[in-house]
């Protein structure tokens, strides 16, 4: 399993993001952590933008080309990208289906 990760412009509303924009925020959890915990943005470590490119950078070393023979058998990184007509609690729920 990989590590989650989140990108936002929200503002912080006590331990939640709020619908307000905001400088962009770069998170991470940890791959094992319990996903019914992550509804709580506590449970997120803020990261630095470089740091966050740097993990993307190495995911995506573990997703070589295979052929074409192969496919269901190769590893993806997926990106989900939410708008604002949805709440935090909303949004974590969507991300971790």
């Amino acid at each position: 399993m990989r590590p989650y990760l989140m990108i936002s412009n929200r503002n912080r509303e006590d331990d939640r993001l709020g619908s307000r924009l905001a400088t962009m925020g770069f998170y991470t959890a940890p791959a094992d952590a319990d996903p019914g915990k992550l509804h709580t943005l506590s449970a997120w470590t803020r990261v630095a933008r470089q740091a966050f490119i740097a993990q993307l950078k190495q995911i995506g070393t573990e997703c070589p080309i295979v052929p074409e023979a192969e496919h269901e058998n190769q590893k993806l990184l997926c990106l989900f990208v939410h708008g604002y007509n949805s709440d935090w609690e909303d949004t974590v729920g969507d991300y971790l289906l």
